[in-house]
């Protein structure tokens, strides 16, 4: 079972991208040097042949240059590593595992400490540009890796992380165009013996944090395990900063505990193919704006405490708008959460507005599919004397099936309200035109979704399915045209890759799909790879089989 649109999304970003993330190893330039690093190699030696290794891989870092291959041979390596220089787009420098077995990177407790950024197993800091870390497991360091002071183009791929001693494990810090892709996480800061659920929130580490002026930064295809607070953190953080245009995608979370994904301050975040599991506290937090959230398998949620809190924490999507604790605006504003597949999710959706005067607000979920929930859905209704209709949250399209037994569907809840209106889908529908001066819930479904084995894990709708062909259009076009500029309604829906993945494919008036290579949000106009034609008011879908796309993350079997 694959995840819909994962090969139309397959890694060929720009052309340098695609050569750091796609192949099982980088070749160095013609010119470069290969060196070796081994336990028993020594740091007087020349470091050219095994027999004549560095010992550690802070003396190859120091000698590497432009086009280098630094080839590791297994063992454990303590202390830190400081590259002197970085790579270029066509001579990256590659420290990579050599020979079978683990090569560890790890730091002595005794060194602990000092400033910051030094107290990482690896620093990548300024000028330490192209740099690709291959195959390398950090273990019970202090910190694992440091990419900041605007380093950019760096590639951390299939490496491990298991335990750590300070609140970042990696930390991007105003770094742009890094790659964090293929690596597993296995723990951090474990948990305090004793903890238990209905305790305080730990706070003890984040495995990935990508925060202030960082951005274009692509995290993709790792796992995740426990985790004792965020999985992958995206924040501005100082007033500033907003960190945007990131990508994460394609990850898999276990069993998270704490949250997987948590947004504060950022735009412009794609967060798509990513399928999260088991016991949270949420399963992304979402006090950010101009998200896409899409083709996401959100299954088995369940509330981290006994007695989960109505609208803090706690649920698969958690939306919240206020001021954070760093004096930087977090705004749930303006964001497209479309095509996902919530499955026996304890409470699917929730949201918190710390005052009225921040909403939540003009956030869309379309076309999504969920499939038994025991809690209604906790949708954001800014019902005070300055509502207009853009500070609504439309919900259209979407498929339920298996929700509260007194057939409550939704809370509807006023910013501030620590409680709302339980409503019925027909009760929504009715009211929404007076309530919130247009309709809100048009083209919603209550049925059976048939899918194929969801138990077991496969989330295809079989033939028959409501599911099938019956999504609603994202957008329409604004005009009649033709040529390589479309205008859209809401362009809020597309990506064109930021520079790290293809642009998204689009089919519009149900001719063959083109490719989106540029947008533009502020007057709504898609820029596609090839001349189309269109009236007025056409449909515009992502790429799909059939006569429309089907609801939900997964397309249907045999399609």
């Amino acid at each position: 079972m694959t995840l819909r649109y994962t090969a139309g999304f397959a890694v060929l970003p720009l052309a340098v991208a695609a050569l750091l993330l796609a192949a099982p190893s980088v070749a160095p330039a013609a010119e470069g040097r290969t060196y070796y690093v081994s336990p028993r190699g020594n740091d007087e030696a020349t470091g050219l042949s095994v027999e004549n290794a560095f010992a550690t891989i802070a003396r190859a870092a120091a000698v590497a240059d432009a086009g280098d291959t630094v080839n590791i041979l297994p063992g454990i390596y303590v202390g830190r590593i400081r590259p002197a220089r970085g790579g270029t787009a066509e001579a990256p420098i590659v420290y990579r595992r050599h020979g079978d077995g683990e090569v560890v990177v790890t730091t002595s407790k005794e060194t602990d400490g000092g400033k910051w950024e030094e107290r990482f197993a690896l620093k990548l800091g300024a000028g330490c540009n192209w740099t690709v870390i291959d195959g390398l497991t950090f273990r019970d360091a202090e910190g694992w890796i440091y990419i900041g002071d605007y380093a950019h183009h760096n590639t951390v791929r299939r490496c491990t992380f298991q335990r750590c001693r300070m609140y970042h494990g990696i930390y991007v810090n105003s770094g742009s165009f890094n790659t964090i892709a293929d690596c597993k996480f296995l723990e951090a800061i474990p948990y305090p013996a004793g903890w238990t659920a209905d305790d305080p929130e730990p706070a003890l580490a984040d495995y990935i944090s990508i925060w202030r002026d960082s951005h274009y930064n692509l995290v993709q295809g790792n796992e995740f395990h426990e985790i004792s607070h965020v999985g992958v953190c995206i924040m501005g953080h100082d007033p500033e900063f907003i960190a945007s245009h990131n990508v994460v995608r394609g990850n898999t979370f276990h069993e998270p505990k704490w949250k997987c994904l948590s947004f504060h301050g950022a735009e412009h975040t794609l967060v798509e193919d990513n399928t999260m599991t088991g016991l949270a506290a949420s399963f992304i937090q979402f006090h950010a704006s101009r998200t896409i959230v899409r083709r996401n398998l959100f299954t088995r949620s369940r509330a981290v405490r006994s007695k989960p809190h109505p609208t803090y924490f706690h649920g698969v999507l958690w939306l919240k708008s206020g001021v954070n604790e760093y004096g930087s605006l977090d705004l749930a504003q303006h964001s497209r959460i479309y095509h996902n597949t919530f499955y026996d999710c304890q409470v699917p959706l929730t949201y918190r507005s710390v005052t009225g005067l921040v909403p939540v607000c003009n956030n869309v979920f379309k076309n999504n599919l969920f499939h038994t929930f025991t809690t209604p859905l906790r949708l954001p209704m800014p019902f005070y004397k300055n509502f207009t209709t853009q500070q609504a949250n439309p919900f259209t399209g979407n498929l339920l099936f298996g929700g509260p037994e007194d057939g409550k569907v939704f809370e509807l809840m006023a910013d501030g309200a620590a409680e709302g209106r339980r409503m019925a889908l027909a009760e929504a529908v009715a009211e929404s035109p007076a309530m919130c001066r247009r309709q809100l819930f048009d083209g919603n479904l209550e049925a059976d979704p048939q899918l194929t084995d969801p138990a077991g894990g496969d989330f295809r709708p079989r033939p028959g399915s409501p599911c099938i062909d019956a999504a609603m259009p994202l957008t329409r076009t604004r005009f009649a045209g033709q040529g390589t500029r479309v205008v859209v309604e809401d362009a809020l829906y597309f990506c064109d890759g930021f520079g790290l993945i293809p642009g998204d494919r689009v089919q519009i008036a149900g001719q063959p799909a083109a490719t989106v290579t540029a947008v533009d949000y502020d007057t709504g106009t898609l820029t596609v790879d090839r001349a189309l034609s269109w009236p007025q008011g056409a449909a515009v879908h992502l790429a799909h089989h059939g006569k429309a796309p089907d609801i939900g993350a997964v397309e249907a079997a045999g399609q």
